[in-house]
């Protein structure tokens, strides 16, 4: 049987080589793939001077149809409930969208411009006379508004 230190030796080795070598096993591992699947929540603000800025709260419950493509339902408030199919590419780790939108007759084409990146999407947006920007965050699993 070896002597106690030579163990003590051994197992000090082996520990500071498995400490090691973690960082790197960790770095190699793919960051997971970003989704714009999930119920978020957030701002809009109208980017138009004669407006004064105003913007509001919205919601938005996104559920992917086909890779990349997303259908997007965004309530404002209470009342308005607007459909979009989001289509967008993976570029360094982040979904990135243009597309445009038909609202229907009263709101006309939409175009929608923005980034998902973890848990933030955010983007512009322009149509009939309008014009803004949102920022969303994903809502945690479970939370109650």
């Amino acid at each position: 049987m070896p002597p106690p230190t030579y163990c003590k030796h051994r197992f000090a080795l082996g520990l500071v080589l498995f400490l090691w070598t973690m960082p790197f096993s960790a770095a190699a591992e793919p960051p997971p793939a970003a989704t714009l699947t999930g119920n978020w929540t957030g701002t809009w603000t109208d980017a138009r001077e004669a407006y004064g800025h105003n913007g509001g709260d919205f919601t938005c419950i996104a559920v992917e149809t086909k890779p990349g493509t997303w259908r997007a339902s965004f309530s404002l408030g209470t009342t308005k409930t607007f459909d979009v199919e989001l289509s967008g590419r993976t570029i360094n780790g982040e979904i990135r969208f243009d597309t445009t939108a038909d609202l229907g007759k009263f709101h006309g084409v939409y175009t929608l411009k923005g980034t998902v990146k973890e848990d933030a999407f955010a983007g512009d947006y322009s149509g009939k006379d309008e014009l803004g920007t949102f920022k969303m965050t994903r809502k945690a699993a479970g939370k109650k508004e």
